[in-house]
């Protein structure tokens, strides 16, 4: 009893001396700001005609309740219902009346800030031109241009502007839509309703440069902003725009007409909205706003329609019109089912993404068509224009030419560009690949089987260049060469690309990984050994987006069986390490770790030393990742010792080491140091593992000392994550983790559950990223997350619920990862007892915390073995056991303290404090007085 006073004695004087600077720097930094309360702007109303042209209006008068826009874009615009055909409105002179005929709108919209920002921006300054300049710069009318593929919402968000800025013109505004059901309306149609709707009732000539004179006339002096919706070409909007400088006009195309119209600032490329606008967007069509509902099923539906509002709203409104529970997660269910047909399935009611995207698809040339066609047999996530060259049998400037033509039809995206190639890289939006594919599908089976030949023939030409510049030393050569090359390929493929590539095969490989996977397999099939085993042995690292995990495994299997035929160790050494890092990239360790450990038992070859170093490497990371941090470092030990000139492989061990030793030792856990010494390894070259592993390390150290907008930052700048799936599935988990700690650094109350929602969206986001990974530790991990911030939201069932769906995917996890079962299964313990304790099950919350902090104390996880042990000194207190809460609060506040974690350290005393009475004394369970406090 006296040691236990003396140790009570000790721990209390220095944690008095913690509280007291805990409490002057919380009186310092506050941990609860003030939020900004919500402003109220003036709501303008813009009135929309059945045949596509608006009643100009006065800017001062709330909207009632009517039908939304029909046209080409009237389903486009998400903001809106799906289209019914309204009365037509009755014609009204320009005035402070607001006519009856006003169309309710803006229903689905949700944030857009940063595209608010910049047409507010582009706003300002042209009108700020008009105002103070001389009369050439102010002749015409200012002109914001946007742009975008069908069912992006450019419609959506050009109204949502035209409403916030329609106060600036006292003389009305006006809306036009120029497409009706995908059809361009002749220009002097739109003048004749634009003249009438000022109230013009004399007949009209036919003529369009009459038509455009008088418009310009009726606005000459006035200060009127029109929309014009759905514009095909520049020639349909030329005559509609006025000469007088102070009105303004917002234009929407698919197209991007800036040049054409010689517009003084570019069109703004409207993309799809970010993640958590996508899934706003989902909710509000779903009628489920409930932030805290079915989240990971939220985040796939959002995945499967790629952010896209039209077919967002779609699949919205199909769960909406659903009674069942759970119809989120049905719909994103039958959504990951049906691929081949998720275009079909997502149309609903008037919305028809398809039907939007084949009317453009009608615009295109037939060369274009075909091209597009031919480019969903491409595998990889991104490809180069020369892709075409095999597929059409065109010129290298042809191909070109459509990729670019292709990009302006808004079909394919601009990728990250091939510095080494030299040339831009392109991508489908998922839908769209879909769109294609359907349309490859129309093609004949002969015509297809062709393509398909052509375009494997010229992968191996290439992957024979690069593989003949990488390896020359050994006099690489192809089994069976083709009698000659291809001729369509020839001045395309020079010698300067192979080169190009040499010096930074990993990038290249990233890029065309499905591809290469493709060509493993071509290799085989043509008895091509050397090939084959070379390209599997670089297709280890990453894991890139798409990939076909069982496809990937079948290629690594058929390259060891071309690599056992060589005569020397290499081959098969190469690929199995090859192998086992793939495996332990998707947390299959079992195999994965076998496999590495079985290269680093290859002997004391010199030639196999490289090999064995990586090995030991990625057994050490492996582990890491895991969560056992005392056997990481004893594999990373060996790992420094035998890296005796390897300075880059010195480097990525050094890296780990800092992460590891974070993890066990509390006095290191908030050190930054080690990070920064290495970061010039990476600052000039940053998409490398080392600059990944820099940042997530200075992300993490940011955390830890609550510099949240730090920490973001690092994760952001993070290389990698764009074209690594696996490295993009741990940044998104970091990021709910740091969501999470932020939130709980913040007092109860609007502002934390704020963040808890954004917890909430993060987490799951990482729950659906290892899914697709088919990372069941990754997504366990992720659940016992979203659980965390569910419990913290006060969302005690949902909370539950992700946890039983953890413990049934930790049976199957077993099957590919027993050795993180112990781990893995000690979290849930920890998420589990977190809950019980926030219902008020104190017993229950004991019997799961005591062994999680086992486990974590085993493995030497310093952190989580000192919050389960203050989960566990809370739970032991309410269930009236002091003397053992109070044994295992001093453990973990003494870790916190070492640490230079106040923020905990600040709980762990206040948990402390209330065990002993008000009297100063603490009693034993059995009320015998205990030391003083």
């Amino acid at each position: 009893m006296a040691k236990w006073r003396m140790r009570l004695a000790t721990a209390r004087a220095r944690l008095a001396v913690a509280a007291i600077a805990t409490a002057a720097a919380a009186g310092a930094s506050p941990l609860v700001g003030v939020l900004p309360p919500w402003a109220t702007a003036p709501v303008i109303v813009v009135v929309f005609m059945l045949t596509g042209v608006g009643t100009v209006i006065a800017a001062s008068k709330p909207e009632p309740t009517a039908p939304p826009p029909s046209g080409e874009l009237a389903d486009e615009a998400v903001l809106d219902e799906p289209a019914r055909r309204p009365a037509p409105p009755k014609a009204v002179n320009a005035g402070p009346t607001v006519p009856e005929e006003i169309l309710a709108g803006m229903t689905f919209f949700r944030g857009r800030d940063k595209e608010l920002d910049a047409l507010r921006k582009r706003h300002a300054e042209g009108r700020s031109e008009r105002a103070g300049a001389d009369a050439a710069v102010r002749s015409g009318a200012l002109l914001i241009l946007l742009h975008g593929r069908p069912g992006v919402g450019k419609s959506a968000l050009a109204r949502t502007f035209a409403r916030e800025i329609a106060g600036q013109y006292e003389d009305g505004q006006v809306y036009a839509n120029l497409g009706s059901a995908g059809n361009r309306r002749p220009p002097g149609e739109v003048l004749e309703e634009l003249i009438r709707s000022f109230g013009w009732t004399e007949e009209l000539p036919p003529s369009t440069e009459w038509r455009t004179t008088r418009l310009r006339s009726l606005l000459a002096g006035r200060k009127v902003l029109l929309m014009l919706d759905a514009a095909r070409d520049a020639d349909q909007v030329l005559p509609l725009l006025p000469a007088e400088p102070g009105c303004t006009v917002i234009v929407t195309s698919r197209r991007n007409l800036q040049p054409a119209l010689r517009a003084s600032a570019p069109s703004l490329l409207v993309d799809a909205p970010s993640r958590l606008d996508a899934v706003a967007i989902l909710r509000a069509a779903a009628d489920r706003t409930d932030a805290f509902e079915e989240p990971v099923c939220a985040a796939e539906l959002v995945q499967h329609c790629g952010r896209l509002p039209m077919a967002l709203v779609s699949a919205g409104e199909r769960v909406a019109a659903m009674s069942q529970p759970q119809a989120l997660c049905h719909v994103a269910d039958r959504l990951e089912k049906q691929e081949e047909g998720r275009l079909r399935y997502l149309r609903f009611g008037n919305w028809n993404l398809e039907q939007r995207l084949d009317s453009e698809y009608g615009r295109l040339t037939p060369a274009e068509r075909r091209a597009l066609q031919l480019l969903s047999l491409v595998d990889s996530e991104t490809f180069v224009p020369w892709v075409l060259e095999p597929l059409l049998k065109v010129s290298p400037a042809e191909a070109e030419a459509l990729a670019a033509r292709l990009y302006e039809a808004q079909f394919i995206d601009a990728a990250q560009a091939d510095r080494r190639a030299g040339l831009p890289r392109y991508q489908f939006h998922p839908l769209l690949r879909l769109f294609a594919r359907d349309r490859f599908n129309e093609l004949g089976a002969e015509d297809r089987a062709q393509a398909r030949r052509r375009l494997e023939d010229a992968y191996l030409q290439v992957i024979d260049d690069v593989l003949r510049q990488l390896h020359r030393d050994e006099g690489f050569t192809r089994r069976h060469p083709p009698a000659q090359r291809l001729p369509y390929f020839q001045t395309s493929f020079h010698p300067t690309l192979a080169e190009n590539i040499e010096r930074s095969p990993t990038e290249w490989v990233r890029a065309e990984y499905a591809n290469l996977v493709a060509a493993v397999h071509a290799a085989a099939d043509r008895d091509e050994p050397g090939m084959c085993w070379r390209v599997a042995v670089r297709l280890g690292d990453g894991v890139p987006f798409g990939v076909d995990s069982a496809r990937a495994l079948q290629a690594f299997d058929r390259a060891l069986h071309a690599a056992a035929a060589e005569p020397a160790g290499y081959p098969v050494a190469a690929v199995t390490l090859a192998k086992g890092t793939f495996l332990t990239g998707i947390e299959h360790y079992d195999e994965g770790l076998r496999l590495l450990r079985a290269v680093t038992e290859t002997g004391d070859d010199p030639a196999l030393a490289t090999v064995r170093l990586t090995a030991q490497r990625r057994i050490g990371e492996a582990l890491l990742r895991i969560g056992k941090y005392g056997d990481a470092a004893e594999a990373l030990d060996i790992a420094k010792r035998l890296a005796t000139t390897d300075a880059e492989e010195r480097t990525l061990i050094e890296l780990l080491d800092a992460e590891a030793s974070g993890c066990r030792n509390a006095a290191e856990w908030p050190a930054r140091a080690r990070y920064e010494h290495v970061r010039h390894h990476w600052e000039t070259d940053s998409n490398t593992l080392a600059g990944y592993l820099v940042h997530l390390g200075l992300s993490e150290a940011a955390r830890r000392r609550s510099d949240w907008d730090t920490a973001e930052a690092h994760l952001k700048a993070a290389p990698l994550q764009h074209t690594d799936s696996r490295r993009a599935a741990l940044a998104d988990y970091r990021r709910a983790r740091a969501a999470l700690s932020r939130a709980r650094h913040t007092a109860a109350g609007e502002e934390q559950q704020e963040l808890a929602r954004g917890a909430i969206d993060r987490a799951a986001a990482a729950v659906l990223a290892f899914r697709l990974l088919d990372s069941r530790v990754g997504a366990i991990r992720s659940r016992c997350l979203l659980a965390q911030a569910l419990v913290l939201a006060g969302r005690l069932d949902e909370a539950a619920g992700q946890l039983r769906s953890a413990e049934d995917e930790l049976s199957s996890m077993r099957e590919v990862a027993e050795i993180a079962a112990d781990v893995v299964g000690a979290r849930i313990r920890r998420a589990k007892g977190m809950l019980l304790l926030a219902s008020g099950d104190f017993t229950q919350a004991e019997i799961q915390l005591e062994p999680a902090r086992k486990v974590f104390k085993r493995h030497d996880d310093w952190a989580m073995t000192a919050e389960a042990g203050q989960l566990l000194g809370r739970a032991a207190h309410r269930n009236g056991r002091s003397d053992e809460a109070v044994t295992v609060l001093l453990d973990a506040a003494s870790e916190y303290d070492r640490a230079g974690d106040r923020f905990a350290l600040a709980a762990s005393i206040a948990e402390l404090a209330a065990i002993f009475r008000p009297n100063g004394h603490h009693h034993h369970e059995d009320g015998r007085p205990g030391p003083p406090a």
